[in-house]
This record gives C-alpha cells, sequence and structure tokens, in this order.
C-alpha cells in the first residue's frame, strides 16, 4: 500500500488509484487527478469528465487521489534556501552544524 503512496514537498499524500481510476470515478467518492511529475515539479490536473480518464489512461499517465497532510512533516520543518545558503556553517565528524537562529522556516 505504501508504493501507491506519494508526498508532495508540501507535505500532501497522494495515493496512486491508476489502476481502479474508472471504479473509482464512477464512485463519486473522490475528486481525482491527473499526476505529472517532471524533473522536481509535481503537477495535479483536476480529472472532471469521464473522458479526461480515458485520455489520461491512454497516454499513460498516473491518476491519483489526495489522502491529507503529511502528519511527520510539522510547519516548523523546511528550512528555506535563502537562510540556509547564507548561514555560516561548521563542519564537523560527517556533521554540519548552523546556529539556529540564523535559519527561517515556512510551512
Amino acid at each position: 500500500m505504501e508504493d501507491n503512496l506519494i508526498i508532495s514537498k508540501d507535505g500532501t499524500v497522494w495515493m496512486d488509484v491508476t489502476e481502479k481510476a474508472k471504479e473509482v470515478y464512477a464512485s463519486g467518492l473522490f475528486q481525482l487527478y491527473q499526476f505529472v511529475e517532471d524533473g522536481d515539479m509535481m503537477v495535479r490536473i483536476p480529472i472532471e469528465q469521464h473522458s479526461d480518464i480515458i485520455k489520461t489512461l491512454e497516454q499513460g499517465m498516473m491518476v491519483v487521489i489526495k489522502v491529507g497532510k503529511n502528519p511527520k512533516l510539522g510547519q516548523h520543518d523546511l528550512i528555506t534556501v535563502e537562510s540556509w545558503s547564507t548561514a555560516d556553517k561548521i563542519m564537523h565528524d560527517g556533521y554540519i552544524y548552523v546556529r539556529y537562529n540564523d535559519l527561517r522556516f515556512c510551512r
């Protein structure tokens, strides 16, 4: 089951339902999305009609549903690139140490 889960950078958890996409759409219980990975980007396009599912499957694209947020990813777990690159760093025994106050966090 965990092989079907995808976690985006913002902590949103998605489940691959490609094999059961037609059945899930027919149930009407979930909003389906066409899932496209382009390098570091994850693009989700809402599937509005049955014909969208057919086209997505014919193109070999993944169909996903939104499951929720990753509980392991708290609101202060992401450090901004700018603050990391400007923070003073000390390397010791394979670890990198930075002053906590030099870092900025985002959601």
